[in-house]
Formats: C-alpha cells, sequence, structure tokens
C-alpha cells in the first residue's frame, strides 16, 4: 500500500484487509461491510486496525485539521419531544422552563468567538420553540459573531416557510437527527423528522447529521441504517455520540453507551457531503468541541 507506512503489517482476514484497503484508495464501504465492521470485538486486531485506519484516511482526507463548534442552549423547559434518553422529557424531568436572557445568549455568544477561531456557533432549544423568538435572537448573534462564523440551529421540527426566514435572518444549517429508535424511545414521528431533512436541503440549509445517542443494546443493523439515513439525505456534516445516562432517567437501566474503541468504529463511515472540515481561514487549526458525550438531545 502506497504512503500507508502508519498502518501495522499485522496479518487480518482477507474481508477485513480488502475492506481497509480499500477506505485507503477512497472507496466507503459498503451498508453489509459496514455491518462486518460493527461487529468486530472493540479489543481485537482487526478493530484497532479500523481505528487505525480511519485515523489515517481522516487526517489525509482533511490535512491534519479540524473545526470548532460551540454551543448556546437558549432554554430549558418539560420538552414534548419525550425523549427517554434526554433530562428534559416532560414526563419525567425535574427542570422547570427557564430562558437565558438575550443579553446572556450575546454575551456566550461573544465569549466563543472571541478567538476568531470558531467555525460554527449551534443554537439550541426543547422540540417546540417559538419562532419569531428564536429569529429576533439570531439577527443579534449574527450581528455579534465575525462574518466567518456560521450559526446552525438546533431545534424541533419546522417547515419549509420557517426553514426560509431562519435563512433570510442569517442562519447557515441545521443540526437535525432522526435518533436510534425514535418513536419508540421518543414520542416523535420518524416520517416528521425526515421531512424537515428534506426542508434542510431544500432551502439551502447545511445539513449536520449524527449517528447517535448509541446505547449498549443498539446493535450493527441499527446503526449501520442509522449512519446511512443521513448519507442519503445528503448531510453536510456525519459524526457519532454515545449516550450517556443521568442517574434516575428512564433509560439509565440500559448502561452507558459505547466506549472509546466502538464509538471510533461507528464512526468509521463518516462520509460529509463537502470538505466541512477545512476551514474557511486558512492555516486556522484548532479541537473539534467533543460533542460525542452528552445528555442533552432535545431536538
Amino acid at each position: 500500500m502506497k504512503n500507508n507506512h502508519a498502518i501495522s503489517s499485522a496479518p487480518l482476514t482477507k474481508q477485513i484487509q480488502t475492506i481497509l484497503d480499500r477506505a485507503l484508495e477512497s472507496h466507503p464501504p459498503s451498508r453489509e461491510e459496514c455491518r462486518v465492521l460493527l461487529e468486530l470485538p472493540p479489543d481485537s486486531l482487526e478493530a484497532a486496525r479500523l481505528r487505525a485506519t480511519a485515523d489515517f484516511v481522516s487526517r489525509r482526507r482533511f490535512g491534519n485539521q479540524a473545526i470548532l463548534l460551540g454551543q448556546i442552549g437558549l432554554g430549558t423547559a418539560p420538552c414534548p419531544g419525550d425523549c427517554l434518553f434526554c433530562v428534559f422529557g416532560q414526563s419525567h424531568t425535574a427542570f422547570r422552563q427557564a430562558e437565558l436572557s438575550l443579553e446572556e445568549i450575546l454575551q456566550r455568544a461573544h465569549s466563543f468567538a472571541a478567538t476568531g477561531d470558531l467555525f460554527a456557533l449551534f443554537l439550541m432549544t426543547m422540540h417546540d420553540f417559538e419562532l419569531e423568538r428564536l429569529l429576533r435572537i439570531i439577527e443579534a448573534v449574527r450581528n455579534t459573531l465575525p462574518g466567518h462564523t456560521q450559526i446552525v440551529v438546533n431545534i424541533g421540527d419546522f417547515d419549509l416557510a420557517q426553514a426560509r426566514d431562519l435563512r433570510t435572518v442569517g442562519v447557515n444549517g441545521a443540526y437535525h437527527v432522526c435518533r436510534l429508535r425514535e418513536g419508540l424511545d421518543t414520542a416523535l414521528d420518524p416520517a416528521v423528522r425526515k421531512k424537515t431533512f428534506s426542508v434542510i436541503r431544500e432551502a439551502g440549509l447545511d445539513f449536520y447529521y449524527c449517528c447517535e445517542p448509541i446505547g449498549p443494546e443498539h446493535d450493527a443493523e441499527e446503526l449501520v441504517e442509522q449512519l446511512f439515513l443521513g448519507i442519503e439525505y445528503g448531510c453536510f456534516q456525519h459524526a457519532a455520540m454515545r449516550r450517556v445516562y443521568v442517574p434516575g432517567s428512564p433509560l439509565a437501566g440500559r448502561g452507558r453507551g459505547l466506549g472509546d474503541a466502538r464509538l471510533r468504529t461507528d464512526a468509521k463511515h463518516r462520509r460529509p457531503r463537502t470538505e466541512l472540515t477545512r476551514s474557511r481561514r486558512r492555516g486556522q487549526r484548532g479541537l473539534c468541541r467533543d460533542r460525542r458525550e452528552s445528555a442533552r438531545h432535545p431536538s
């Protein structure tokens, strides 16, 4: 293999070796190949080589660069999405409604962007949100941030007219996911979630996606379907995120999500539609904010 001296030469099964060799030649694995990779024991030689290959390919593709992302939760409330993995689900939350003032939001936005290295600031609401208030906040935040810093919304489902309103006041993208076991572990309709994916794309917004929230009960078939869903809808950025439960929450009994080894294996097939991790500011370097571990998935 050319220029792959960083990859160990220890023998692998022919199937795994072929998948990894093709990945090194920029050929992504198929659904079935992803299933095979996800079923590898995380402490096996094959899984270790998979992680090394994924790391090598990612660094080569994106010039060893990353992006910085930040997120501000605009408020909290008992959420009608009622996700069993989220501390804000209305059937089990202990939180009451509370909102940040515009002044607090702008202070936090300024703090995030002060170094000039922030690629995108995410603004998050519960599943339900007041559009007019959100538009006012976005417009004010847009006037606070440097021109190169993008705004991404992490909100509930919305229609095309609302998407166009969001874009008009300065939104560049939307983070939206049909989560693992959507409709079973949540009160939301998977079909509505997917409809919002199409709305995001039609409105000309960047579509941020993620395979989440991964728990020990999710098998390879579920993870593959989740991974490819984002790809099929032409996501701008793909990711993987484990579930971290809060003691006493409905899914606490299922245990913590996957360990680092399995999570990196799951992230092997992340294939963003656009070279997102290349900074718009040449020479910019930074570390991606680790969004894999979070107990907050309200939208």
